[in-house]
């Protein structure tokens, strides 16, 4: 063998090798992945075990685990592998002592770690996998915890709820697949290096706290986690975060997110001067946007398909504006608990199960403009005064269901200039008021809402035990009225430029259609006397029918139609050869021409 052949058949054999190696560390990765997917963990790591309970400090020595519970002797749950369908695979409370909980495979109904405190001793919880259970790690009331190098997948509910932790440490653990990881009411945190994918984090505590917290090097699906505590005149404009959470700040600005698939998208607690701008929050497990905090300003943003609670929340808020939004496919559109001085306007909200907007527990708003469509209950208020409800539309909640629902608390609102558009259809009224002295019509022009089922004459009774009536009831048969539209068009194919317009006018316009040929090609919502504006360039020779159709809330419309003629354009090709074609005929009518006059 020469030198050059043996050069080459060594490097084929490296190759070979390191293919062969290659390929059998990705089976063992794959392996490993789909073991712990389905649950196939070799039980020669583990000892099987049923559920543990242990309700008093002998209980750990009963059961036969070692170790003394004291600092640097801890009692030890280890290498135990616990599948059952008991609500919980270990369960303490009632106990003092030092004891560790390591290396365990846990499937539980509804718990794998629940530790219910006080415990003077510290807890460590390392190194464990716990999946598809409703809660990984349930803690309550036990300082010093340490939750490290676990992994906790596919919980319905919680992938760890922790509870009056002060000085817990969450460190380097993988959370796959559940609404949250929530932490609640603790004090100097370290939360380090975890990562979550299709989950997120849910930190609820006094704003103050947040600055006692070292959260550092979290991921939320393969972004960073954004953790900003006491910032001041912060604007967050970079699309780079998987979460963002704020505690404590003054004049934060975030813009032109797009986040989801996590606990909630935008977190903010207790920020005086929050704007919300232009940011997607869709496919959350909790919300879309959490606010506790005053002076909030959430507009232009899109939240939707959260389940299964809802888009946005406010709490504990004052003085907040929703504007310009679309909420869909959520439970509920907006829920404002608390919240005085609350302001919802000009929002679409959309296909929301329980409700569009909520208000609870407070006084003093305003819902204006909004459309509010196939969303269970429209607006439900409950224990909620003083606030104005105008110029909005409720559509299609279920029968059952009403446009607007006040409870019992709810006194001194005012309803005016409303459409309600098949709202609990079959039933007494598209709205319900329990409450007391609200009133169902503006007082200065005396003029009330549209009811869809309105009978056409009297009063128009509202269901429920507050015997409210609309008098002044909204009637509207009057379609729109085409104020000026294009004349006729006809240009020549290949030229561009051309438009053609209309501009109609009605005191309660809807929505416009557009159609080509009889065929709708452009829905929108239009303002009375919009100028709506169609370039028609590149069409086909030919003739085109162009149709605006103006609808009204109440349903009625208007059509009008454009013609446009487009008019061919011969090519010069083509020019020359009916020239010259014309040219041989006027030439053969000449010769045959002379030839007859010669004889």
């Amino acid at each position: 063998m020469n030198k050059r052949t043996h050069i080459v058949f060594t490097l084929i054999s490296l190759s070979i090798i390191l293919s062969l190696s290659f390929n059998l560390n990705a089976s063992f990765q794959i392996q490993a992945i789909t073991d712990l997917e389905s649950g196939n963990i070799d039980d020669l790591n583990y000892t099987i075990s049923g559920p543990i309970l242990i309700n008093e400090e002998i209980d750990f020595t009963n059961l036969g685990f070692s170790g003394s519970g004291i600092n640097g002797d801890p009692y030890k749950i280890e290498e135990l592998k616990i599948e059952t369908s008991n609500s919980y695979g270990i369960q303490i409370s009632g106990v003092s002592s030092y004891f560790t909980i390591e290396d365990c495979y846990i499937d539980a109904e509804q718990y794998a770690i629940n530790i219910e405190g006080p415990v003077a001793g510290q807890v460590q919880i390392e190194n464990n996998t716990l999946v598809n259970t409703n809660h990984g790690i349930y803690i309550n009331n036990l300082d010093d915890l340490e939750v490290v190098n676990n992994t906790i997948q596919n919980c319905g509910q919680y992938s760890a709820r922790i509870y009056f932790s002060d000085g817990m440490k969450i460190i380097n653990n993988t959370f796959i697949g559940s609404e949250q990881v929530y932490l609640a009411n603790a004090q100097s945190a370290i939360i380090e290096n975890n990562t979550c994918i299709d989950t997120g984090f849910n930190i609820y505590t006094n704003g103050a706290w947040f600055q006692n917290h070292v959260v550092t090097n979290n991921y939320v699906n393969g972004k960073p986690l954004g953790f900003f505590v006491n910032p001041q005149d912060l604007v967050i404009s970079d699309n780079i975060y998987g979460q963002i959470i704020i505690g404590d700040g003054d004049n934060v600005t975030v813009r032109d997110q797009v986040i989801g698939n996590t606990a909630t998208s935008i977190i903010s607690v207790e920020v005086n001067g929050l704007n919300l701008f232009n940011n997607t929050c869709l496919n959350n497990y909790l919300y879309g946007i959490r606010v506790i905090g005053r002076n909030t300003l959430i507009e232009d943003c899109e939240v939707g398909f959260v389940s299964p609670y809802g888009a946005i929340d406010v709490s504990t808020s004052a003085h907040t504006i929703i504007r310009n939004c679309y909420l869909h496919d959520s439970s509920f559109g907006v829920i404002a608990v608390n919240s005085p001085n609350i302001t919802c306007f000009n929002n679409t909200i959309e296909n929301n199960s329980e409700y569009g907007i909520r208000y609870q527990s407070n006084a003093v708003g305003n819902v204006y403009n909004n459309t509010i469509s196939n969303s269970g209950q429209g607006l439900r208020f409950h224990s909620f005064d003083l606030t104005t409800i105008a110029y909005n539309i409720f559509e299609n909640s279920p029968s059952g269901f009403y446009g607007i629902n006040f409870d019992s608390g709810c006194n001194n609102n005012t309803i005016h200039n409303n459409f309600f558009l098949n709202n609990n259809p079959g039933g007494i009224s598209e709205a319900l008021d329990e409450g007391f002295n609200n009133t169902w019509f503006d007082e200065s022009t005396l003029t009330g809402n549209y009811y869809s089922d309105y009978s056409g004459s009297g009063d128009y009774v509202i269901e429920g035990s507050a015997g409210s009536v609309d008098p002044y009831v909204i009637v509207d048969t009057t379609s729109p009225v085409i104020v000026v539209k294009a004349v006729d068009l006809d240009y020549t194919e290949g030229e561009t430029g051309n438009t053609i317009y209309w501009q109609a006018s009605e005191q309660y316009p809807r929505f416009y259609q557009q159609m080509l040929n009889g065929s709708i090609f452009r829905t929108a919502v239009w303002r009375s006397f919009d100028i709506i504006n169609l370039n028609v360039d590149g069409l086909d020779a030919g003739v085109h029918n162009y149709t605006t159709v103006f609808f009204d809330i109440a349903g009625n419309s208007i059509a009008s139609t454009i013609i446009v003629t487009v008019i061919a354009v011969i090519p010069e090709y083509q020019q020359t050869s009916i020239l010259l074609v014309s040219l041989s005929i006027i030439s053969i009518i000449s010769i045959s021409y002379i030839i007859k006059r010669k004889k």
